[in-house]
Parts: structure tokens; sequence; C-alpha cells
């Protein structure tokens, strides 16, 4: 069985952005969401280390860096934010996908914490 990852860079041809289809060569595949893969073709395992809940402003600034800060290149990135800290980075991401004045709210969120396990193959 041969497993095609979405994400993955390879000789395809979308037919449109919003298309769930794709020609591989002659061939149209219709791609599943990864929930419905076999565990056996995941391709990253990860185990959950932790589990609490905190107000959005008290994330630290190492916890905002997790999340993604591109640091120096913040520039040039789809978030196009001028942020010099990545808790000021982390709450313009934040306003932007939830609302202009969602971090002022300062909402109970979940924080989970997990590591990566590597599976033999």
């Amino acid at each position: 069985m041969t497993i095609l990852y979405r994400a993955a860079e390879g000789p395809r041809h979308y037919l449109d952005p919003d298309c769930e289809k794709v020609l591989l060569e002659d061939r149209e595949i219709e791609w599943r969401p990864s929930i419905h893969m076999p565990r056996w073709a995941s391709r990253i395992t990860l185990e959950i280390t932790g589990v609490r809940v905190e107000r959005l402003q008290e994330i630290s600034e190492a916890d905002a860096q997790n999340e993604g800060w591109p640091g120096e290149t913040v520039g040039t990135t789809i978030t196009d934010f001028n942020a010099d800290t990545p808790r000021y980075w982390y709450r313009e991401l934040w306003n932007a996908i939830h609302g202009p004045d969602a971090w002022d709210r300062n909402d109970w969120v979940w924080v989970v914490e997990f590591k990566r396990v590597e599976v033999p193959s």
C-alpha cells in the first residue's frame, strides 16, 4: 500500500487550491483526513506529558516561543507581525485568529504539553 502525505513535497498537481482531490501521474486521488489513516502510517508519535488550564495572558516567553515564534524572520512570515518578543508575537497571532480583542478577554485556555516519541520502524 502506498501512502501519500498531503503536506509532503512531490510530483503532484492540484486541481485547484480548495480541491480535496489531486492528480498523481494519471490517477485522481481523494484525500482522507489523517484521523482515518492506519496507525502504522503516522509520521510522528506524541506522548502527552502534562495538561493544565491557565489564563491566556499567563503564557511565558518560553511557551510563546514554543508556539512557533519565527524570531528574526518575523517581517517575512505569513503572520507579518513586527514583534520583538515571542509573547508579543503570540498576542498578535491570537488576535489575528480569534478577533481583535481576543487577547484582552484573557480567556481560560488548555495547555497541553507533549514530547515526541521515536517508534521503531
